[in-house]
């Protein structure tokens, strides 16, 4: 976090990536953002090399319950982003959008990097001691 935070900041006052004046410009830079980050969160999540902590949870629900990724991570964002307000955070338009389109985002990246197969299907995820497929019964170790 903190390197992706001093990296951003880094970014910002360079100038490299400048900051739209009019809404069009606005809505362009945000709907980029938003699935560069979708598309990114997808992609190393798909390496099973280890996922952060958000999506290990979110990963850990779709296997329990047998929801969509979408499903999931949208209850996810949804709901951090109540009690985000409930602890006197901003809300606007950008930050519900994100909650809304993050989930549904990242489970289309998972479906075209595992060609075309259902996400909730060939997610791996560790429960304790056992190993879990998303949408299957407990795997042999």
């Amino acid at each position: 976090m903190v390197v992706v935070g001093a990296s951003i900041d880094m970014c910002l006052a360079s100038g490299f990536l400048p900051t739209p004046s009019g809404l069009a410009g606005q809505v362009l830079v945000f709907t980029l953002g938003l699935v560069c980050f979708g598309v990114g969160a997808g992609c190393y999540i798909s390496t099973e090399m280890g996922a952060g902590v958000r999506d290990k949870f979110m990963l850990g629900l779709v296997t329990l319950t047998k929801r969509t990724i979408k499903f999931i991570r949208t209850i996810l964002e949804m709901s951090v982003l109540i009690i985000g307000w409930l602890l006197g955070g901003p809300i606007g338009i950008g930050i519900v959008i994100t909650a809304l389109a993050i989930g549904p985002i990242i489970e289309l990246t998972l479906n075209i990097i595992w060609g075309g197969a259902k996400s909730e299907n060939l997610v791996q995820v560790e429960v304790g001691s056992d190993r879990f497929m998303a949408g299957s019964q407990r795997m042999p170790s």
